[in-house]
């Protein structure tokens, strides 16, 4: 029985040793094949961004659908991350612009100086653009109210196809606004210190390494679908994902549009809508 016990616990010691290894000593990017998962916080209630703060990082990508098959596009990418854990080259307190989208305002698959935030900054000198994505107007709300970010001028939220069904309108009322008021506090210190403590937190709470070696002894690729006409091209799904403009759906839309309009107004920035096609859309 001592036997038994003294092996149990040496296989328990030896794979919590290996998992705070994984997570403390080596880097982030050791146990995945693209920099999102990397860098991406799993509990958002941990970081105020949606990365890891205050990281500079740089990474051989495999192609997002195809990975581990031949037909993966490897690329390096270089990512920077503020101190608000946002994709930008640094924090902006007080943007023109504020972006806020999904994985394409992020810049999923990109180098950092192709990034939109990057690409309007190099454009609009003078004109300083942020990015928040990926989030929504609510997170912007809650920066906003709690004095991390200033008003801009203008707000651009992008939305992909795949997402415009849940595109809903946001509630105007007294009660939805006052919860961001009178908020002193920021969900995490942006101290040094505690930001380090929360990231290692939450990247042991991710078990990459685990997911990793696993997915390689199962032989595992890339749940991409492929063309039937470029066998180089690779789709999320299929032409029955392209989404019918039924009237309902397109008035849903725009009193979505309108609501976000008028809360930007509210504040005194202009707001614009950018709506994405799915891939599937542009070439089926």
């Amino acid at each position: 029985m001592k036997e038994f016990l003294k092996n149990i616990f040496g296989f328990c010691f030896i794979a919590a040793f290996a998992v705070l290894v994984s997570g403390w000593v080596l880097p982030p990017t050791t146990f995945t094949f693209r920099m999102w998962e990397a860098l991406y916080v799993k509990n958002k209630s941990l970081c105020n961004g949606r990365f890891y703060p205050n990281h500079v990082m740089e990474m051989m990508e495999e192609g997002d659908l195809a990975h581990h098959t031949k037909y993966a596009v490897k690329r390096k990418v270089i990512w920077r991350t503020d101190k608000l854990g946002f994709r930008n080259d640094k924090f902006i307190a007080d943007p023109d612009i504020i972006l806020i989208g999904d994985s394409n305002f992020a810049g999923s698959g990109m180098t950092q100086e192709d990034t939109l935030v990057n690409r309007l900054n190099s454009m609009l000198e003078g004109t300083p653009a942020y990015c928040i994505a990926p989030s929504g107007l609510t997170q912007m709300i809650e920066l906003h109210q709690k004095g991390l970010l200033g008003t801009p001028k203008l707000v651009i939220q992008g939305i992909v196809e795949f997402y415009v069904k849940g595109f809903s309108p946001i509630n105007l009322s007294q009660r939805y606004i006052s919860q961001y008021h009178d908020i002193t506090s920021t969900p995490v210190p942006l101290d040094p210190f505690s930001q380090f403590l929360a990231i290692q937190r939450d990247k042991l709470s991710k078990f990459n390494s685990f997911r990793y070696l696993r997915a390689r002894a199962r032989s595992s690729q890339g749940m991409g679908i492929q063309s039937k006409i470029d066998p180089r091209m690779f789709f999320v799904q299929r032409e029955e994902s392209v989404i019918v403009p039924e009237p309902e759906l397109i008035e849903k839309c725009a009193a979505s549009v309108a609501s976000y309009k008028r809360y930007c107004r509210s504040i005194g920035s202009e707001f614009i809508f950018f709506p994405i096609p799915n891939k599937e859309t542009v070439y089926f």
